[in-house]
């Protein structure tokens, strides 16, 4: 079996172990917490070794740095609930089967908490209900789809302190978004927004980015989603261009750098396959899944930019696209991030830099 293959059977078994189905599997965790714990800490060192083996097996010719990891329970500021017959929880994966659930131990604490107290409002006509923390500010926003009675939901938003609450696209209590402030920056979530979901190494990964940036005069944020990076790298660069197709994103990004009050940073939506790539000192990347497209790697091997810092959410198509940049560019160092505990994904950042500039011993 591959290491692949390891990852995603341990996966399986650890979600398994994550979310409490049933009222009896809550009852028997709490039977025997110290085990749990013990098992837990056990579990957690095997998947750290086991995705940080595979990408040091996947780029066996480069430099791997040691996984960096945060929280392996309670660290998800976001989930999605599904509501069928009034019940509350997931679907199983390729079916229409809800599981119900009480507790999940990817979740924030807070966040698991509010699942009792949603479960005694009328959820009859309500199909999904989403919920966001902002976890060093303490914000909660929840979003129901679906109808209900808006006053009771008003009621729910009062007593338990909510700061965003939505039915549908109307905001019935609160702002329409929470902040969450990181090193002294101010980020807006609203219902829509993309954050990283593990806000705690979702720090240490910025904290990689930084670091491979170093400090220049202008800097590339391609695929720049609202802007969480280039804000982040706002004091290593004089100058720092944003790009992102999503208007919805550069909307976002727009608010946060005005609420931060940062002159430094400008944004276009637009494709990245067309923005001309001019003479950056570093170009940060942060394509999909699917990676870079071969217009914007060619961009980047006719260009004189000194070094890029590619992050990456798919091992496979990180490596593709970084032999195809060996053209230009030496790969220096990659650090996995295991950004999404108990599942088989598992983040890298890379630096590599331009081979004209590299000294070679």
């Amino acid at each position: 079996m591959n290491v692949n293959k390891l990852i995603i059977l341990l996966s399986m078994i650890l979600l398994l172990t994550g979310c409490s189905e049933s009222k009896k599997l809550s009852t028997n965790q709490s039977e025997d917490n110290n085990q749990i714990k013990y098992k837990s800490k056990d579990i957690t060192i095997n998947e750290n070794l086991l995705k940080e083996n595979y990408i040091k097996n996947l780029f066996n010719s480069y430099k791997v740095n040691e996984i960096e990891a945060s929280l392996f329970n309670n660290y998800r500021n976001k989930v999605t609930f599904h509501i069928f017959n009034s019940k509350l929880g997931f679907y199983n994966s390729n079916s229409n089967d809800l599981v119900e659930i009480d507790n999940c131990l990817l979740l924030d604490k807070d966040i698991n908490n509010l699942i009792p107290k949603i479960k005694t409002l009328d959820l009859t006509n309500i199909k999904e209900i989403m919920i966001r923390k902002a976890i060093f500010n303490n914000e909660i926003l929840i979003s129901f789809k679906g109808s209900t009675n808006e006053e009771k939901l008003k009621e729910f938003g009062k007593e338990n302190n909510i700061t965003s609450l939505s039915l549908n696209d109307d905001v019935i209590y609160g702002k329409s978004y929470i902040t969450e402030i990181i090193n002294d920056l101010k980020y807006t979530i609203n219902k829509d927004s993309f954050f990283q979901v593990n806000t705690t190494c979702m720090i240490k990964l910025y904290d990689k980015v930084k670091e491979y940036a170093k400090n220049g005069n202008n800097l590339l944020d391609l695929y720049c989603g609202t802007g969480t990076i280039g804000m982040y790298l706002k004091d290593s660069y004089k100058y720092i261009l944003g790009v992102e197709e999503n208007s919805f994103a550069i909307n976002s990004f727009n608010i946060n750098k005005k609420i931060n009050n940062i002159k430094n940073i400008d944004f276009k939506c637009m494709d990245a396959s067309n923005i001309k790539i001019g003479d950056f000192d570093t170009v940060v990347v942060d394509p999909p899944r699917s990676g870079l497209s071969k217009k914007v790697i060619n961009n980047l091997l006719n260009k004189k930019c000194k070094r890029i810092v590619y992050v990456s959410c798919n091992p496979k198509t990180l490596y593709k696209d970084i032999k195809l940049l060996e053209e230009s560019y030496k790969v220096i160092s990659l650090t996995p991030f295991n950004m999404f505990p108990k599942t088989k994904h598992i983040e890298t950042v890379c630096l590599l830099e331009k081979i004209n500039n590299h000294k070679f011993i």
